[in-house]
């Protein structure tokens, strides 16, 4: 059996809420306050060190394997993106009735843990919940050794 493809738009990370939407929900007002929607990853306040990201991640093919490796690679990414080294990790899968019966919901579990070890990242913690839909979420948490400076608008910087 082959995971179920949600509707073209709603896969993978693409099927973010607007930016607009989110203002008006949040209750922020337009100007000023977009930085708190920006970016995907964020310097926790117990140490300027410390980078954190969460994504929740729908699947983007048939393949569980495939798809458990691309949702850590993506979660990763968005700390890379900080210059931060991935470290630990909690875990969240959505389960349909269909990914359980197959064994696609065993094989995901097994690639994302895979994944995390290969690149000795701890698994702090894991849930499951039953969903309608096969869904991953994955916080993670990593350290920046040289935290970036902020980059403004108009600037000029030497990408080496």
């Amino acid at each position: 059996m082959a995971l179920v493809l949600p509707p073209r738009g709603e896969s993978g990370c693409s099927s973010k809420v607007r930016a607009a939407h989110l203002l008006s929900i949040l209750d922020l007002p337009e100007s000023g306050q977009f930085s708190a929607l920006s970016g995907d990853s964020g310097v926790l306040s117990a140490s300027s060190q410390l980078v954190s990201s969460i994504d929740t991640i729908s699947p983007m093919t048939r393949d569980a394997a495939v798809f458990g490796r691309i949702a850590v690679a993506h979660a990763f990414n968005d700390l890379y993106a900080c210059a931060a080294k991935p470290t630990d990790a909690c875990v969240s899968f959505g389960l349909d009735p269909a990914s359980i019966e197959s064994g696609d919901g065993a094989a995901l579990i097994r690639s994302v843990k895979s994944v995390l070890d290969r690149g000795k990242v701890r698994l702090c913690k894991a849930h499951t919940y039953m969903s309608q839909a096969t869904q991953v979420t994955l916080s993670v948490v990593g350290v920046q050794n040289h935290p970036l400076r902020r980059m403004r608008k108009g600037s000029e910087y030497a990408l080496v």
